[in-house]
């Protein structure tokens, strides 16, 4: 058997290549490990806001229609009202509304119900910003 011996020059040559790559893989990893904390951090914070903006824009639908309906019941006609108005609660298949016989009750309050639409355009001059989302209110007749 022959010994090869091995030089110093290729000793050192790996012993430098093995540090290098030893020093390379603890650089990537520490890089990886604070890359991934401030990432998760971020975005927690950013769900955080997320969430809180989806929360108040809920909160700003749910007021708005209560507002709403605070106004339609406030008319003395929404207030007098009686069994006579037509409940569609019990109907099934396809119900059409247009088509039924109106109470004199209902009647009254149709005039009430189709100002809600000339109130939401002039209501459009106005504008809720919300979290820097521009929303016009709107009104509905239930």
């Amino acid at each position: 058997m022959r010994n090869k011996s091995i030089s110093i020059a290729t000793i050192f040559t790996a012993g430098s290549v093995a540090i290098v790559l030893i020093v390379l893989a603890i650089s990537v990893n520490i890089a990886g490990y604070f890359f991934s904390r401030d990432s998760m951090s971020s975005f927690y914070g950013s769900a955080k806001t997320e969430l809180m903006i989806f929360s108040d824009t809920i909160t700003m639908f749910f007021k708005s229609k209560e507002a709403e309906l605070n106004v339609f019941s406030d008319s003395p006609e929404v207030r007098a009202a009686d069994e006579s108005i037509h409940s569609f609660v019990d109907e099934s298949g396809a119900v059409h509304i247009l088509e039924y016989q109106k109470s004199h009750t209902e009647e009254r309050i149709g005039p009430f119900a189709s100002v809600l639409p000339l109130l939401t355009r002039i209501l459009r001059r106005f504008t809720l910003v919300q979290n820097g989302a521009v929303m016009p209110p709107t009104l509905t007749v239930p």
